[in-house]
């Protein structure tokens, strides 16, 4: 918000809305994963298969444990005393990776207002042809953009929403790039 000294009719405050774009490192990957296949077809799936085994209850155990230790601290004062013994960050297998700060990356400022349609398009529009990777391929003398691989896009609740309304506006494309499917919230 850009306010003026004196406001008047024709002297008003002028509220400015530019993106602003931040690439922010994935610290830990999920490309060991196969999500090509199933692990298993639906119709031999049993509905013990998806019940919880004794292990994943004595971790949930574990886990609420900690949890709940917390929330009776902070909102009992009677238990105040016991703040320094607890376990305030639950252990897992990628907690020394986590404890790093994450690597950021600002990709600049857009001159566009996310709050006007046209102008939020043109904004997924950008992401795609910059920071997208993707397959460009001429057939028939015609290109075809296939996306490799689809990014994270994050905000607000409301800047989401509104990129989603972007792509229900493009859905009459012919491809996934088209569609602006690039990213996904």
């Amino acid at each position: 918000m850009v306010k003026v000294k004196h406001m008047g009719s024709t002297n008003q405050n002028n509220s400015i809305h530019w993106f602003n774009l931040n690439a922010v490192q994935i610290r830990v990957l999920g490309n060991h994963l196969d999500n090509t296949r199933p692990t298993k077809p639906v119709l031999e799936m049993e509905n013990v298969d998806f019940l919880p085994s004794p292990a994943d209850n004595q971790n949930y155990l574990h886990d609420i444990t900690a949890i709940a230790t917390r929330v009776v601290i902070k909102h009992i004062p009677a238990f105040n005393i016991f703040k320094d013994v607890t376990v305030h960050h639950i252990p897992h297998k990628y907690s020394e990776v986590m404890k790093q700060k994450s690597q950021q990356v600002p990709l600049g400022l857009l001159f566009k207002n996310e709050n006007v349609n046209e102008e939020m398009i043109d904004i997924l529009q950008q992401l795609h042809n910059k920071y997208l990777p993707v397959d460009r391929d001429e057939i028939d003398g015609q290109e075809v953009v296939t996306i490799l691989e689809r990014l994270f896009f994050g905000g607000d609740q409301l800047t989401n929403e509104r990129a989603n309304n972007c792509k229900d506006a493009r859905s009459d494309g012919d491809t996934q790039f088209e569609w602006l499917e690039g990213f996904f919230q």
